[in-house]
């Protein structure tokens, strides 16, 4: 809307200016005069140079002008009359002119445009949440991922060190069982060495005893209970190296009788195995009339 104030303003301006124009007007006009009345008196005197008839003529002239000049002058004041008359007259048709009211129409917008915009910014706001919602669901997944990461890792580690521990021990086991099979095949081993060796050994005794009973003559009289024991070293190929009296029967007849005969069956049976000569380079001999026991 265009203002009233600036636009009465800008009326009142061109009318003053107006006004100010048609004095200036008035006033160069007297001035006009004046200076025509001033010129009239200085020719006047410098007449002098002049011949008479030039001075007629100008004087002529200036009679003339001088009754000219206030027909000319009462012609303009008619003239300038009428415009100081229409100069109220404009302030008046300025006064009387109806201010001119610039109205801005506003748009007008219907019921169903308005629910459309309406039902576009709902739109445009729930995008907008459910772009939210979604970067956060995205944020909560990759949190998520990342922990289940974190403890499918650690589960994995945990579960490698498992079955290394479990590994660790079954192979402990099994050294362990390894060991105790190993030695207990070992000792069976041993024990079956032992009992083969023993089983040498028993049946070079029972040689030996069976050389030495048919080398002993028991003497007469002698009672059955009686009984001596007797220390015998052999040498390698079964030599008696010498026949010990560790226990005498009482009887002494009996006594050396029975060295009598260990040394009568020198050389005696015994194992070229030195792991079997050893078991019977000693031997100790328990001596009885009804028969003798080696151990």
């Amino acid at each position: 809307m265009i203002d009233n104030g600036s636009y009465k303003i800008s009326l009142i301006f061109a009318i003053s200016f107006h006004v100010v124009l048609i004095l200036f007007l008035l006033v160069k006009f007297t001035t006009s005069k004046s200076v025509v009345a001033f010129s009239a008196t200085n020719n006047f005197i410098n007449a002098t140079a002049i011949n008479e008839r030039d001075f007629d003529d100008q004087m002529s002239k200036k009679m003339v002008n001088q009754k000219t000049a206030p027909k000319q002058e009462e012609k303009a004041l008619p003239k300038i009359a009428k415009q100081e008359e229409k100069v109220p007259s404009e302030i008046a048709k300025t006064q009387q002119i109806p201010e001119k009211v610039i109205t801005i129409k506003k748009p007008v917008i219907k019921k169903e445009q308005l629910q459309s915009i309406l039902q576009k910014n709902l739109l445009m706001e729930q995008a907008k949440e459910i772009a939210e919602l979604k970067k956060e669901r995205q944020k909560y997944k990759k949190n998520i991922n990342k922990q289940r990461q974190q403890e499918i890792q650690k589960n994995l580690r945990d579960q490698i060190l498992a079955e290394q521990k479990q590994l660790a021990r079954e192979q402990s086991q099994a050294k362990a069982r390894a060991q105790a099979q190993a030695q207990a095949q070992a000792q069976a081993k041993e024990q079956a060495h032992g009992h083969r060796l023993q089983g040498e050994v028993d049946k070079y005794k029972a040689l030996i005893l069976q050389a030495i009973s048919s080398q002993w003559i028991i003497p007469e009289g002698v009672d059955s209970k009686s009984v001596c024991r007797l220390l015998i070293n052999v040498a390698p190929g079964g030599v008696v190296l010498n026949v010990q009296l560790v226990s005498s029967s009482g009887n002494l007849a009996l006594d050396r009788s029975a060295q009598a005969a260990v040394l009568k069956a020198s050389p005696l049976p015994v194992p070229e195995d030195v792991s079997l000569f050893d078991r019977v380079r000693t031997i100790n001999l328990t001596v009885r009339p009804e028969g003798m026991v080696g151990n």
